[in-house]
């Protein structure tokens, strides 16, 4: 999963898009890795929300669709409370680079993969 992760998120970095394959194949790896785990209901509803995002448009967004996915498979595995810890350092990272870097669009799945890393170390 964290190799998965490393290449979505290089992917993403350069061109800013990924192939839709590689997002479907991280929802069933983190699918299969997550049905053990001891947060049941996070799992059934970052399930239901990536599901709904795979029949979803993609126009005029704000956040990309990946993002979404990327975010309900890392709360599937996780749950929420350490979710939103990967949530809340990868705004953080983001936003200190985009002020270093005086970009107005940032590629977020490497944001999201540093802080799933941070989170996955600390636990």
């Amino acid at each position: 999963m964290v190799f998965l992760l490393l290449y979505l998120s290089l992917w993403d970095w350069q061109i800013q898009q990924v192939a839709s394959w590689t997002l479907r194949l991280l929802g069933i790896v983190c699918c299969l890795t997550a049905i053990s785990s001891s947060h049941q209901v996070s799992f059934w509803v970052f399930l239901i929300i990536w599901l709904a995002n795979q029949f979803v448009t993609k126009q005029n967004r704000f956040i990309g669709l990946a993002d979404i996915d990327v975010f309900c498979c890392l709360g599937m595995v996780l749950g929420l409370l350490n979710v939103t810890w990967v949530l809340l350092i990868a705004s953080c990272l983001a936003i200190i680079v985009q002020l270093a870097m005086d970009r107005h669009q940032l590629a977020f799945l490497p944001f999201l993969s540093v802080g799933f890393l941070v989170v996955i170390l600390t636990m």
